[in-house]
């Protein structure tokens, strides 16, 4: 997938990107229906740890993306969802060595009234997962655990917060995107895995549509 996008940064600068975005062979994706009653439903596809080469460039500084690290994630979906949604998602990729690129993901979809979910840490976690954040602050770690099966306790120091709003009087939607390092530990078939600084994200979005 080839990417170009002109824009301006915050301060003014004009932003421009040309970047592609790589599928490898046999790369792993997340795909699932969630049937949130007898006429609503929820398809989505995600792919994350995509290798991306190009440039982006601010002003007159230019930025190289070499795919071995720099990796990007394609979220897709469709559905006719329940009003209103509450969602909040993670994603974090990391390079083992001089192995493939390694997914450590985590989402949840939670509209706070039905119960329904999605989650993925590679096999799945088969369970609901507790997230832990400060609406008040939202540079305060965020921290995701799996209570029951001990699989998944990591936590998220921001680096940036980046929000969004958009409101159409009956349809809204809106939330906040943090951008930062996950670090903690994951419990797989019996082994411990020590993750540090891994570079991700976290966020929290309310939809009314």
């Amino acid at each position: 997938m080839k990417v170009d996008f002109t824009g301006k940064a915050k301060g003014g600068e004009p932003v421009v990107a040309d970047f592609v975005v790589h599928v490898p062979a046999g790369q792993e994706s997340l795909n699932v229906v969630v049937p949130w009653s007898a006429s609503r439903f929820q398809s989505n596809s995600k792919h994350a740890a995509l290798p991306c080469e190009g440039s982006v460039r601010i002003g007159e500084t230019v930025y190289a993306m070499e795919p071995h690290e720099c990796r990007g994630v394609q979220d897709f979906g469709r559905g006719l969802w329940p009003v209103p949604l509450v969602l909040e998602l993670g994603c974090g990729d990391r390079r083992a060595g001089r192995r493939p690129h390694r997914r450590q993901r985590r989402r949840e979809v939670d509209d706070r009234h039905r119960g329904q979910r999605e989650r993925d840490l590679r096999r799945g976690v088969m369970e609901d997962l507790r997230w832990e954040y400060d609406p008040s602050d939202w540079m305060r770690p965020w921290r995701v655990r799996a209570e029951h099966s001990g699989m998944l306790d990591v936590t998220l120091e921001p680096l940036f917060a980046h929000r969004t709003r958009m409101s159409l009087g009956v349809l809204e939607t809106g939330g906040v995107c943090c951008f930062g390092r996950w670090s903690g530990t994951l419990r797989v078939e019996g082994n411990e895995i020590r993750v540090r600084d891994v570079i991700g994200w976290a966020e929290e979005f309310a939809h009314r549509w």
